[in-house]
Parts: C-alpha cells; structure tokens; sequence
C-alpha cells in the first residue's frame, strides 16, 4: 500500500455548529465490518433549478 500526504496550511472556520436535521440529510452507509469505524458518505444529489424564460 502507498500513502501519499501533505500538509494543509489553510485556515478554517471553527466551532461551526450542525443541527439534527443537518446530519439527519448526511447519507452515512455503514461497512458489514465495524461500521462504528468503516463508512461511506455518500453525496446529495443537486436539486435542478429551473431558470425563467
């Protein structure tokens, strides 16, 4: 196996805070082995935009 890393040096925003109902739209699939530790997310589809004519 290979790793291939390298240092961020951005800075991001903090203490950000998610609701429920944010992390209840996260689609988290769960691995048969050690789901606790093993998942996949899974994106949102984008919703289409209608633009007027």
């Amino acid at each position: 196996m290979k790793v291939y890393a390298r240092l961020d040096e951005g800075t991001y925003p903090d203490k950000i805070k998610v609701t429920d109902a944010e992390l209840a739209t996260v689609q988290l699939h769960g691995d048969p082995f050690h789901a606790e530790w093993n998942y996949n997310i899974t994106p949102r589809q984008q919703e289409q935009q209608t633009t007027p004519m």
